[in-house]
């Protein structure tokens, strides 16, 4: 936008800028033709288009006036950027990657690819943990591809965020950075004998001796059960547990690890609504149970730190 004032003075106001008297001398000397002369020192005139006045725009002419106001109009303002947000839904049968206008909500891309589920026995539900980061890297890279042909950047994506399959549990070496063993997923009931025999080593013997500090029953849905079944039967497990080298979690857990550097530094933690799905923490401290912790692993406390837990986290993706 452009006014004329009553002072031999031409101002031009722009939304993206504040300009002081003592300034736009110097502005308009920088960018305009005009300007540069020495007779135009006091004029005060914002463009950034080289343009020359048919006559001095210190005698106010008519034809000059128009002049700079063609000029303006022809200026682009630049259009606001674009900020998205991106979500990962690595579910059961499927891995997606979704983003959204963070402004309207509106899908701008998306990709979604499946993955398979094994059944090696009765009862057994297992998948490869290969497979679930595999096939979300590939649904964040093809996003991002759509992202560039419809001219955006996938560095305007502001923030990403996790949903998943949460009682599933994966083993993977921390030196290495790769899975010990298939991750057990979360319809698995493989732990069902196993849950009987710590219902049976509860004060109460009951499968609800937790309930108030975990707001779940003993069952072989959740995960403690599940990290315990793959220490008892996979001997790489033990082997890693045994030499420090262990890490377990949920699936956003091994995502965000694998995400942010893996075995090279990868970020090794989880929120407080997958952690609650473990049977390991406590809904009332929001931190681990450590009589739960000690009664199912077999280990005090200190000992057992596998997640880090805080509200939110960032992943920094290459």
């Amino acid at each position: 936008a452009w006014s004329l004032s009553t002072d031999n003075m031409y101002t031009v106001v722009a939304p993206f800028t504040c300009i002081f008297r003592e300034l736009t001398s110097v502005i308009c000397k920088e960018y305009c033709r005009q300007a540069s002369k020495t007779s135009f020192s006091t004029l005060r005139c914002l463009s950034h288009l080289k343009y020359k006045f048919k006559t001095s725009p210190r005698r106010r002419d008519p034809e000059a006036t128009n002049s700079c106001h063609k000029n303006l109009q022809r200026i682009k303002m630049p259009e606001e950027k674009q900020q998205l947000i991106g979500v990962i839904d690595q579910g059961t049968s499927s891995s997606r990657f979704i983003v959204f206008s963070a402004k309207t909500g509106e899908i701008i891309a998306r990709h979604q690819i499946e993955i398979d589920r094994e059944h090696p026995h009765s009862g057994w539900v297992q998948q490869s943990a290969k497979d679930i980061y595999n096939s979300t890297l590939r649904c964040i890279n093809a996003v991002a591809r759509d992202l560039r042909s419809l001219k955006l950047s996938p560095k305007d994506v502001a923030a990403i965020g996790i949903t998943n399959q949460r009682e599933t549990s994966i083993a993977w070496d921390s030196k290495t950075g790769e899975p010990l063993c298939p991750a057990i997923v979360w319809s698995d009931s493989r732990t069902s004998e196993l849950v009987q025999t710590f219902i049976s080593n509860t004060p109460t013997k009951d499968k609800n001796a937790f309930q108030k500090q975990t707001g779940l029953a003993l069952h072989s849905y959740f995960s403690a059960m599940k990290i315990r079944w793959m220490i008892d039967n996979v001997p790489a497990v033990r082997e890693a547990l045994e030499d420090k080298r262990l890490s377990v979690g949920t699936v956003d857990s091994w995502v965000a690890y694998k995400l942010t550097g893996g075995a090279s530094g990868g970020q090794h933690l989880t929120d407080v609504t997958n952690a609650s799905r473990t049977l390991l923490f406590n809904i009332n401290t929001l931190e681990w149970d450590r009589d739960i912790c000690k009664l199912v692993f077999g280990i005090t406390f200190p000992q057992f730190i596998p997640l880090k837990l805080i509200a939110s986290y960032y992943l920094y993706l290459q």
